[in-house]
């Protein structure tokens, strides 16, 4: 696949669908489930994980401990994802449509690096590592065919999604 955009008529469906898959694929390969992803126009987003343990980064003590950290940058790096995936996509990212990942990862990351000028060299830390992540070829398959798949159907299950970006993942792993 390349990475040339779809077509006129599906380009903000394809970027909302590219966004979630960045956040499904993500998820997957890193032990974090959900129940569904989807992309609609008709609330407040333009797409949605339902994820089947959200996290609750309000808890107290998870950042004492080097496993709530992981967890945490794991965390935190799935949220960035998306945006990462549209901005290999396309031209970038749109803020306003990844708000509630922004304002996770600045709670979080707040939470374990308090000095500002470290804070702001760990978030850039963590976007290298979203970035990375989407770079990845074969990270990559399973986000565009995901996506697609999204644009197809609006909605999938959790187990959907997972055979969608797996066997797209796996197709040149057996050449």
């Amino acid at each position: 696949m390349t990475d040339e955009p779809i077509g006129e008529l599906e380009d903000e469906e394809m970027r909302d669908a590219i966004h979630e898959a960045g956040h499904a694929v993500h998820a997957l390969l890193h032990g974090f489930s959900f129940q569904s992803v989807a992309i609609c126009h008709d609330g407040p987003r333009a797409g949605e994980i339902h994820w089947s343990s959200p996290w609750d980064y309000h808890t107290l003590g998870w950042e004492n401990t080097a496993d709530g950290r992981l967890f945490a940058e794991r965390w935190m790096v799935c949220h960035l994802a998306g945006m990462a995936a549209e901005t290999r996509w396309g031209d970038g990212f749109h803020p306003w449509g990844a708000q509630a990942d922004v304002t996770c990862v600045e709670a979080v990351s707040r939470r374990i690096v308090e000095n500002p000028k470290e804070l702001h060299e760990y978030r850039i830390r963590l976007w290298q590592m979203a970035t990375q992540f989407t770079q990845d070829d074969r990270n990559w398959r399973g986000i565009r065919a995901l996506a697609l798949e999204l644009v197809r159907r609006k909605s999938l299950s959790g187990e959907d999604a997972e055979l969608v970006a797996r066997a797209a993942m796996n197709d040149n792993d057996e050449s």
